[in-house]
């Protein structure tokens, strides 16, 4: 009963180690596409007002 009630909490352990890890590397990749994002639309932008300056000139 002792050794059954131990394996279970070692491996409730586990899960929540496994789950916080899967977590952060979600989160990760979601940072990381939202800032590739961010920089494409300021690629854009930029385009944009260079075509805008070019123009005027």
């Amino acid at each position: 009963m002792e050794i059954e009630f131990v394996l279970f909490i070692l491996a409730d352990i586990a899960l929540t180690i496994y789950f916080i890890y899967r977590f952060k590397k979600y989160q990760e990749q979601k940072a990381m596409d939202y800032f590739m994002n961010m920089d494409d639309d300021s690629d854009d932008t930029d385009a944009k007002t260079n075509d805008k300056s070019e123009k005027k000139s």
